[in-house]
């Protein structure tokens, strides 16, 4: 099963709405194949392993780290494939929590005189697939945000200037997360003052993963970096709904999907961006910035999961803008907790890493 959940991870960044899947066929104390979920839309872990296994499936025990699909889907049931190979025993790390597979692919095995076991490493694959358990519970995409910041809580000075506040290492590790998720989200002010790609560099990646921006007026100069190649790499550009028509005309003839959305105290509205999203097969989704943008989320109480960079300067001034802005909190005891909080040193910085309480 350990070998499993490793296969797993293979796909992660390309498996989009579906979750990471690994599994191996085994007889006789020997492994005779493998399979991961590869890519959405592809063929799921249980089919490639069991095609591989071939004949040699006949008798065998299927080891899957999350519990075999047993409806049509993309892809037809993985449960009639395992009752159709001749395999006796299925042992599956956890249950699926799609509300349309779960327990029913377990009662179908048994149904058909397949041993079923339960629960081999659950914690170890429900940490795996945290994003897919969120999405199936809240119904959107698993939000992480990341913050750069000085000891002083500072992400750029007062003229603006954040390049760059981390280190090599640690922009490395941002990287690293964008190869992950399907989308990077930002704000206007980001792109007007850093001008990012959003792109994914410093390390081997064969995607970049959509780019969306909100931009309520509709004011960024399409000639920004983030807006290259948007035929190429999908880029998503989320207006208010007073945006004229012309203007969103002139986005889709660039290449550039546009979302408009309503207002939400003036600003707009995350959550249901969060929802459309889904539309756009987006189940990750990394929040860069800036401190509007965080604090839209965490007010909303829309953030799973946070990584905060702090690196060993001091920049000050009153009039600096903070990783986290907006209103803010009235008294210490409404502030967000985090829980499984853990610290790593990364370069000269210090990596923070924990999920909020809501």
């Amino acid at each position: 099963m350990r070998e499993a959940l490793w296969l797993a991870e293979r796909g992660r960044g390309h498996t989009k709405l579906n979750p990471l899947v690994g599994a191996l066929v085994v007889k006789d104390g020997v492994i005779r194949s493998r399979g991961y979920h590869a890519f959405f839309g592809g063929p799921h872990a249980e089919i490639v392993a069991l095609k591989r296994a071939g004949r040699a499936a006949n008798g065998a025990t299927l080891y899957v780290t999350l519990e075999p699909c047993s409806t049509q889907g993309k892809t037809p049931p993985c449960t009639e494939a395992i009752i159709q190979s001749g395999i006796k025993k299925v042992v599956i790390g956890s249950f699926d929590p799609n509300p349309q597979h779960h327990k029913r692919g377990v009662r179908i095995l048994r149904k058909n005189n397949i041993a079923v076991s339960v629960g081999l490493l659950k914690n170890e694959i429900k940490k795996q697939n945290e994003a897919f358990f969120t999405r199936m519970s809240k119904k959107r995409p698993f939000v992480t945000v990341k913050m750069a910041q000085s000891l002083d809580g500072k992400s750029a000075t007062r003229t603006g200037d954040s390049q760059w506040i981390s280190g090599i290492t640690s922009r490395t590790g941002v990287h690293q997360l964008r190869k992950n998720v399907d989308a990077v989200l930002v704000g206007k002010q980001t792109v007007l003052y850093d001008d990012p790609s959003l792109t994914v560099r410093f390390v081997s990646s064969t995607k970049n993963p959509a780019r969306v921006i909100l931009d309520t007026q509709g004011e960024i100069p399409l000639t920004k970096k983030v807006f290259h190649y948007a035929t190429r790499d999908q880029v998503i550009i989320v207006v208010s709904k007073k945006v004229s028509s012309r203007k969103i005309a002139l986005y889709q003839k660039k290449g550039i999907s546009v979302i408009q959305a309503p207002l939400y105290r003036q600003k707009i509205d995350v959550a249901f961006v969060l929802k459309r999203l889904v539309d756009f097969h987006i189940g990750t989704v990394l929040v860069e910035g800036g401190g509007n943008v965080a604090a839209s989320f965490f007010e909303r109480k829309l953030v799973d999961k946070m990584f905060l960079f702090c690196a060993p300067l001091i920049i000050g001034g009153m009039h600096a803008p903070t990783s986290v802005e907006g209103n803010g909190v009235a008294c210490i005891k409404k502030a967000i907790r985090f829980r499984n909080v853990s610290y790593s040193k990364s370069g000269n910085d210090y990596l923070f890493e924990g999920y909020p309480i809501y």
